[in-house]
């Protein structure tokens, strides 16, 4: 009643038994390494709220959405240089610079 159903023995699923041993130190960098594109990805779909965006053409929607991936690098940039207590200003004038 559901159409076409296609049954995988439970030796062959892939998704239990995958081509990488679960618990083993690549598993764990590949699971890393998704997990932190999620988040990137929810960063730049939620935070930057590119879903609500109303642009139909492919190339707007390439703008927005690499708009959004610069400011995700700022942010990110940002952020380390507060925990840092780097001072740009300083950097290039070579004295402080007070607000």
């Amino acid at each position: 009643p559901y159409g076409r159903t296609v049954y995988t023995k439970p030796q062959d699923d892939l998704r239990i038994f995958t081509k990488t041993p679960r618990d083993s130190k690549a598993w764990r960098k590949v699971y890393a390494m998704r997990s932190s594109s999620e988040r990137s990805f929810k960063r730049i779909k939620n935070d930057y709220e590119i879903e609500r965006c109303r642009v139909r053409s492919r190339k707007n929607w390439y703008l927005f959405i690499h708009f959004a991936a610069m400011n995700c690098h700022l942010d990110a940039l940002v952020s380390k240089a507060e925990n840092e207590h780097f001072d740009i200003w300083a950097e290039v004038l070579g004295k402080a610079f007070a607000a």
